[in-house]
């Protein structure tokens, strides 16, 4: 009712993986009002339920009418079924808009149908014997940032109106201004876009199941690093050093962090020994535009558009104040992924190469649609479109072998999460079986090793 959202097995999932903080944005005086709105009434009714009856006859009655009425509404049904499953086949997410079947559907199906990404232990090798092809002379670092709730609508690399990427615009990477995102959820599409199965030959089940890309590169070879700065990488992790980032004043003023706090992570790993031997591959999970609170993604030196909404419910902002704190966001994170490329810049003593992709985009009010988790399905443009960026310096195309004019041609057609996976395989001179040099961006799978 508040968000114009529609209750899905995703959705449920989402709710059932959320932490406190998270849960705690959501929080304002018009959801508590709804809330007990909503509850009371039905509590008291259950309440007068269980009030002692005076006399079985009016139990009888009660129950009899209760059965006759149930009787009643299937008979309906049954009659008019050719017209209702008519009407279900046509349209799918109407199964998702009744309530409360939706509610119980989709949560039912969350908890004992769809596998979730923190219970699968056991993971399947998707490939025996994965080779390391590259003869590297020095280290080299490949820094792959996760983005959240980054949009394309509002990037300035996608023809934005207004320029929330200035930072990037100015350093000549490769920009991918609309890939599309294999869900609409930090849920579904992290998990996918850490996998070799993509939403061409998408199965959930066989995605938790197998190793991630993080376990996988770690096998391969590479020494594996995961920086979060969000509520968890949903099972994507499994088997890599995980962390925090170090809590900075600077960075934290109320014990959030803002993505600055990145920056100052990528220094931290820098500065440890990095081996000549085999490749360092970290993932830095982003806060992003997490919304409904986008106004907390951002610190004041990054809001350039005044006013901006403050408030967890959306409803009571107007569309032009909940835009301006969704954009001071992005320019935020425009600024963190510009200072991260250029602290790989400024070492010249390591190869270096840098992807930044978003999860999925999010709803502004469009259709009266808000944040995101709407069925693929039915989810609009702006919550399906993400930017991707690519950057490499010139050791690492020499050292690996790869193309950065190959890449940006590449990079220039259709591009989708499912490009990933083979991508980052390539862009590291894996020579591997679960590697599809159709998705490979780099053009890299396939070919032999460079000589070096």
């Amino acid at each position: 009712l508040l968000y114009g959202m529609v209750f899905t097995p995703d959705m449920a999932k989402n709710f059932l993986a959320t932490d406190t903080r998270e849960a705690l944005a959501y929080i304002s005086p018009r959801t508590m009002l709804l809330f007990l709105a909503a509850f009371v009434p039905p509590v008291l009714a259950a309440v007068y339920a269980e009030l002692p009856e005076r006399g079985r006859l009016r139990t009888a009655l009660r129950a009899g009418s209760s059965v006759l009425m149930l009787f009643a509404g299937l008979g309906l049904i049954v009659l008019n079924m050719q017209s209702f499953a008519s009407l279900m086949r046509e349209n799918k997410s109407l199964r998702y808009e009744i309530a409360p079947v939706n509610v119980v559907w989709s949560a039912a199906s969350a908890l004992l149908r769809d596998a979730q990404p923190a219970g699968a232990v056991a993971k399947t090798h998707i490939d025996p014997a994965p080779v390391l092809t590259a003869a590297q002379k020095r280290p080299a670092v490949l820094l792959y940032v996760v983005g959240e709730t980054t949009r394309s609508a509002d990037w300035g690399l996608a023809g934005y109106e207004r320029n929330t990427t200035p930072e990037l615009s100015g350093l000549g990477v490769i920009s991918v201004p609309r890939a599309e995102a294999c869900g609409t959820s930090t849920d579904v599409s992290l998990p996918c876009m850490m996998s070799r199965i993509g939403r061409s030959n998408y199965s959930r089940a066989r995605i938790l199941a197998e190793e991630a890309l993080p376990g996988f590169l770690k096998r391969a070879g590479a020494d594996v690093v995961w920086v979060d700065n969000q509520s968890g990488c949903k099972g994507t992790c499994e088997g890599v050093a995980v962390r925090k980032p170090a809590v900075r004043e600077a960075d934290c003023p109320k014990g959030e962090c803002f993505d600055s706090v990145l920056l100052a992570e990528l220094e931290t790993d820098l500065s440890r020994g990095l081996s000549s031997e085999r490749p360092t591959v970290l993932f830095y999970h982003m806060m992003g535009q997490h919304g409904p609170a986008y106004s907390a993604r951002s610190p004041e030196a990054d809001k350039a558009w005044l006013p901006e909404c403050r408030d967890a419910d959306l409803g009571a902002c107007s569309r032009e104040s909940i835009r301006n704190a969704y954009d001071n966001g992005v320019k935020h994170t425009d600024r963190v992924l510009a200072g991260l490329i250029r602290m790989l810049q400024a070492r010249t003593d390591i190869d270096s190469a840098f992807i930044f992709a978003s999860d999925h985009g999010e709803s502004l009010g469009e259709q009266g649609l808000f944040l995101h988790g709407a069925p693929l399905l039915m989810a609009p443009s702006v919550q399906t479109e993400v930017p991707m960026v690519f950057w490499l310096s010139e050791g690492w195309e020499k050292t690996f072998g790869v193309s950065r004019a190959s890449l940006a041609r590449a990079a220039a057609g259709r591009v989708t999460h499912e490009h990933l996976f083979s991508t980052v395989l390539g862009l590291l001179g894996i020579q591997s079986s679960a590697a599809r040099a159709e998705w490979d961006l780099t053009g890299r799978t396939g070919r032999a090793a460079p000589a070096n």
